[in-house]
């Protein structure tokens, strides 16, 4: 059953945070934020609103909400989230459990699915 109801980006953000803490988190340093982060990335077609609200809402929900767009989005934030580990000086939370970075790529694409999914029952 689907609802007309509008998220907020803060659903987006748990929705990556309780998967990550559903398990995730224990295979890969990183899980926790990579999720987080990738549940909310297709989002980021919001950046076409600056061109006028005809253009954002022609792009909005479209390639980054997709299964071949979230290819590219779970790749971004992996990226981004290898930049973080490089700044940090190599470091994670827990120092016996490196980064896994193919595997973090994965669970990205999973946190972004429940973007996709989420918006298929679910106006935002």
């Amino acid at each position: 059953m689907c609802y007309k109801l509008p998220l907020e980006p803060i659903t987006h953000f748990l929705t990556g945070a309780v998967l990550a803490r559903a398990g995730f988190n224990r295979k890969t340093a990183l899980a926790t934020a990579t999720m987080t982060l990738a549940a909310e990335a297709p989002d980021l077609d919001v950046l076409w609103s600056f061109k006028g609200p005809v253009v954002g809402f022609a792009h909005h929900r479209g390639f980054t909400h997709s299964f071949l767009g979230l290819i590219f989005v779970s790749a971004l934030v992996t990226g981004f989230m290898y930049l973080v580990w490089r700044v940090r000086g190599r470091s994670t939370n827990i120092p016996n459990l490196p980064p896994r970075w193919g595997m973090l790529f994965m669970f990205a694409y999973v946190a972004g699915l429940s973007q996709v999914f989420l918006g298929h029952c679910f106006y935002h």
